[in-house]
């Protein structure tokens, strides 16, 4: 298990979600973190620890069945000691591996560019998160144990 990180919400972020109309008191993750594994076990029990040391408010599962893009995470909302909320993201290492990825690729500047692509463009994205869908899917099999690691 590794912890890959922590972060406060962006103030452009923050502010964009607010101007979207969204209250402030309705964004959880102003605090977020991110724990990495390697395995089942370890998944169930850091699940265990967190929900034994903290209020849990919030818990969605997308292991057994992912985002549309084919993210697999367990994600928990929890209340920190000062009665502030974190999101925690939990996933396998496998899984991870492809999400820095795809984040760096494809989150960022798709939120950058907004919608003004071409359709051509638009093509090239629709194909390039096809992609990812599948090497999702690979990874979560090795996550598994279906797929021999290298």
């Amino acid at each position: 298990m590794e912890f890959s990180g922590t972060r406060a919400k962006k103030p452009d972020t923050l502010a964009q979600k607010l101007a979207g109309g969204r209250r402030p008191d309705t964004l959880g993750d102003y605090l977020g973190g991110r724990i990495v594994i390697g395995d089942n076990l370890m998944l169930n029990e850091t699940v265990r620890v967190l929900a034994r040391r903290y209020k849990n408010v919030e818990f969605d599962n997308f292991m057994p069945e992912p985002r549309p893009s084919g993210y697999r995470a367990i994600h928990m909302q929890i209340v920190l000691d000062n009665g502030m909320t974190a999101a925690v993201q939990i996933m396998p290492r496998t899984v991870y591996e492809v999400y820095l990825r795809e984040h760096a690729e494809m989150y960022r500047p798709g939120r950058e560019l907004g919608q003004n692509l071409s359709e051509e463009n638009k093509l090239k994205v629709l194909k390039r998160k096809e992609e990812y869908r599948e090497e999702y899917e690979k990874a979560w099999r090795e996550f598994l144990g279906e797929l021999d690691s290298d």
